[in-house]
C-alpha cells in the first residue's frame, strides 16, 4: 500500500520574529447618497454648479461692449496709418455714444467733444486679455493732468472736438512730447487752429509718422502754415474733407521733396481740380514709397487725368488709388486703370456706389 508523503512543516519562527498574517481585503467604499432637493430645482449640487457657471460668465452687455471696444481700439492703434484714419473710425462709432451717428454720421462726431474711447467701453477684465496690449492713446484734455515724465512716454494723441486753445496748450507742452508718433486732431478749428499748430515755424515733433487733420475746415492759409512743420519722418498725412483747393495744395507740394517717407496721402473732397491734381502728379518722383493715394470726390478733369496716366508708373510701391471719374471720358478712365504699376488697384467713385 502506497502512502502519500506529508508536506514538510515550516521552520520554527526565529526568536523575536512575529508571525506573518494573511492579507485582508476590504470592500470598495460606497458613496453616500446625495439628498434630493425640492421638486423642480434639480437638487442642491445642481444649483451650486449653475451658480458657479453664472458667476464666471460675462453678461450680454459686457460681451457687446468688449467687442465694440476691441473694434474701435484696433482701428485707433493700427488703422490710422493704413488708409481711412479718422473717417473710417467715425463711420464705425455705434449709435448711442455722444458724437456717434452710425454709418454716415461721422461728421457730427468730429465736431463734438468726443470722450476717450477707453472710457466709453471699459474693459471688464483688464488683466485677463490675451495677446499684446494696444498702445494707449490720449486726448489733449488728458495731457493737462500729467507730469513731464508721463508726457515723455506718450506716443499717440487722438483728440476730437479740439479747440484753438487746446492746440495752443499742445504746442506749449511739445518740448515734453518727444516720443509722439501719431497725432489726430478733429474739430472745427479751421485756419486759426492750423496756424496755432504751426506757431513754432519749424518741425518740432521730429518722430511724428502720422498726422490726421481731416474735417477740420482748414483752407489755403492753414496749408501754408502746416507746410512749415511737416517733419521728414511723416508716413501718413490726412487732410480729407477740408476746403484746401488748388491754392492750398501748392503749399504742400512746395515741400513735398522733404516727405520722401510718405506712404499714405488722403486728399478726399478737398476741392481739387485738374490743375492741382496735375501739379501733384508731376511730383510723384519725390514720393517713392507712396502706397495709397486718395483723390476721391475731386474734379479730375482732362488735365489731371492726363497727368495721372503719364506719372503713375513712377509710383512703383503704389497699391491703391482712389479717384473720381467726374469730368473725364471713358477712354481716359480706362487709361488710368491701366497706368498703375503691376499689382496696384485703381478704384473710381462709381465702383464703390
Amino acid at each position: 500500500m502506497t502512502v502519500n508523503p506529508q508536506p514538510p512543516l515550516p521552520p520554527p519562527p526565529r526568536a523575536g520574529a512575529l508571525p506573518r498574517l494573511p492579507a485582508l481585503h476590504y470592500p470598495a467604499p460606497v458613496p453616500a447618497p446625495v439628498p434630493a432637493g425640492p421638486v423642480g430645482h434639480g437638487g442642491g449640487s445642481r444649483r451650486k454648479t449653475k451658480r458657479r457657471q453664472q458667476k464666471g460668465r460675462r453678461s450680454l452687455k459686457q460681451r457687446k461692449g468688449l467687442r465694440l471696444r476691441k473694434v474701435l481700439r484696433n482701428d485707433l492703434c493700427y488703422g490710422l496709418r493704413g488708409g481711412g484714419g479718422v473717417e473710417s473710425i467715425l463711420r464705425r462709432v455705434p449709435e448711442g455714444i455722444p458724437g456717434g451717428g452710425g454709418g454716415g454720421g461721422g461728421g457730427d462726431a468730429a465736431n463734438e467733444n468726443y470722450p476717450n474711447i477707453e472710457g466709453v467701453f471699459p474693459d471688464p477684465e483688464p488683466n485677463n486679455r490675451v495677446g499684446p496690449r494696444p498702445i494707449p492713446h490720449y486726448s489733449i484734455q488728458d495731457l493737462r493732468g500729467m507730469s513731464n515724465d508721463e508726457l515723455l512716454e506718450i506716443t499717440q494723441i487722438f483728440s476730437l472736438g479740439t479747440s484753438v486753445a487746446d492746440i495752443q496748450y499742445l504746442v506749449e507742452r511739445a518740448s515734453d512730447l518727444t516720443s509722439l508718433e501719431s497725432l489726430t486732431l478733429g474739430g472745427n478749428f479751421g485756419d486759426a487752429g492750423a496756424m496755432a499748430l504751426a506757431a513754432p515755424g519749424q518741425p518740432y515733433f521730429l518722430r511724428l509718422t502720422s498726422l490726421s487733420l481731416a474735417r477740420t475746415n482748414i483752407g489755403p492759409a492753414g496749408c501754408a502754415a502746416l507746410a512749415s512743420i511737416l517733419p521728414p519722418s511723416l508716413e501718413s498725412l490726412e487732410l480729407a474733407n477740408n476746403p484746401i483747393g488748388d491754392n492750398g495744395i501748392y503749399y504742400i507740394l512746395a515741400i513735398i521733396a522733404t516727405l520722401g517717407n510718405l506712404r499714405h496721402l488722403d486728399l478726399r473732397r478737398c476741392g481739387l481740380h485738374g490743375g492741382g491734381i496735375a501739379a501733384l502728379a508731376t511730383r510723384f518722383q519725390f514720393l517713392p514709397r507712396l502706397a495709397s493715394l486718395y483723390l476721391s470726390e475731386n474734379l479730375l478733369e482732362e488735365e489731371g487725368s492726363a497727368a495721372l496716366v503719364a506719372n503713375l508708373p513712377v509710383l512703383q510701391n503704389l497699391m491703391s488709388l482712389f479717384v473720381s471719374q467726374e469730368g473725364i471720358t471713358a477712354a481716359r478712365e480706362a487709361a488710368i486703370r491701366g497706368a498703375g504699376p503691376p499689382g496696384s488697384h485703381v478704384v473710381f467713385d462709381g465702383d464703390i456706389n
